[in-house]
C-alpha cells in the first residue's frame, strides 16, 4: 500500500523556507539539520533543502527520496503542527537511519 504525500503536507511556497529556517530551533546529527516551527495547521508540512555539498544530482535525489519516505512512514510518530525543513548530510545512509535520525531530531526540535 502506497502512503500518500499530498501537497498538503509539503512546504511549496518559496516564503515558508526562510520563515521557519529563520524563526523555528533547529537539531542536528551526522545525517540530518532539521528546523522545526510551529504552523497552526493540524498537520506537519515538510520541506527540503538538499544542497549540491550533499553529493551529485542522483545522490542528491536518493537523499530527498529518503527523507520524504521517512516522514511519509513516521508521521504518526511525530508531533502534529510543524513546518519542518530537512537537509541532508554527505553520505551513503540506509532507510532505517533517516527515519531513526528525522524522528529523533524532530521531536527534539519541536519541544517547547
Amino acid at each position: 500500500m502506497a502512503l500518500p504525500f499530498p501537497k498538503s503536507v509539503r512546504l511549496r511556497s518559496s516564503g515558508d523556507f526562510p520563515r521557519v529556517l529563520t524563526g523555528g530551533p533547529s537539531r542536528r546529527d551526522d545525517r540530518l539539520r532539521v528546523t522545526a516551527r510551529a504552523n497552526g495547521l493540524p498537520h506537519s508540512r515538510l520541506g527540503l533543502a538538499i544542497g549540491r555539498r550533499a553529493g551529485n544530482a542522483v545522490h542528491r535525489n536518493r537523499l530527498k527520496r529518503l527523507v520524504r519516505e521517512a516522514f511519509r512512514l513516521n508521521r504518526k510518530d511525530l508531533p502534529e503542527g510543524y513546518d519542518l525543513v530537512v537537509s541532508a548530510q554527505a553520505g551513503d545512509w540506509t532507510q532505517a537511519q533517516i527515519s531513526e535520525s528525522l524522528v529523533r531530531l524532530v521531536r527534539e526540535a519541536a519541544r517547547p
